[in-house]
């Protein structure tokens, strides 16, 4: 009699996984990226122990591309601003975002500030590819652009009586630096500039285009960052 009790709840967890929900005629996604973007599985786990509640790029990416042909999803809507994303998942998620647009289906991103106590270029960078974007009253916008910290161990090896010896092919292969130098050469700063200036010109670019706003007046806008909402506002980088 327990045997066949446990075959019967096996069959009827098995069946039940495979039921359907019943869905409304009209949906609204929600993507939540107050905890990030993650390139890892959800059955890692060693994400699990380390608490990782970022969301799976991969699966944000292949529901959106679902959803483009579904009739019954109409929109979504996107909370983000207390999240660290990169620019690769921020640019892959804003190409998904677009196509999702382009089916006719609309978009809102919302946060209640846009980087309380850092940086949040790439997170705004992201939002303006929605139709509107959404911040609370009290909430401000740290669209502050790109920058790089480095660390030097030079000083800290000196006083542990260690001499690191590195060949160097090229003034500008500079890895070997943190090691052998006390400071940022200035190869490498100028190879660093570049970078980050490409970065930031394809970031200026796509936010100009998004909100209708000249490149020259987005580059303004960074200097003057960090803004309140209702600069923000003001300034056509927030709707709402």
């Amino acid at each position: 009699l327990m045997t066949l009790f446990f075959v019967c709840a096996i069959v009827f967890a098995i069946t039940y996984d495979r039921v359907e929900p019943d869905l409304p005629e009209r949906v609204v996604l929600r993507l939540n990226l107050d905890h990030g973007v993650s390139d890892g599985r959800y059955d890692d786990p060693w994400r699990r122990l380390r608490g990782d509640e970022a969301v799976k790029l991969h699966d944000v990416v292949s529901t959106l591309a679902t959803a483009e042909t579904d009739e019954r999803v109409v929109g979504m809507a996107i909370r983000l601003g207390a999240s660290r994303i990169s620019l690769a998942h921020a640019q892959e998620l804003r190409e998904s975002i677009t196509e999702f647009r382009s089916r006719g289906k609309f978009v809102l991103a919302f946060a209640q500030t846009f980087g309380s106590l850092g940086n949040a270029t790439m997170e705004y960078y992201l939002a303006s590819s929605a139709d509107e974007v959404w911040v609370q009253p009290s909430g401000k916008l740290s669209f502050l652009g790109i920058g790089f910290e480095t660390p030097y161990l030079k000083d800290a090896l000196d006083k542990a009586g260690v001499k690191a010896e590195f060949e160097q092919r090229h003034e500008y292969k500079s890895a070997i630096e943190l090691l052998t130098h006390d400071g940022m050469s200035a190869p490498a700063r100028a190879s660093l500039m570049q970078v980050v200036g490409s970065w930031l010109d394809k970031i200026v670019f796509d936010i100009a285009g998004d909100r209708k706003i000249m490149p020259e007046t987005i580059r303004q806008l960074v200097d003057r960052s960090p803004l309140l909402a209702t600069e923000a506002q003001d300034a056509k980088l927030i709707d709402r």
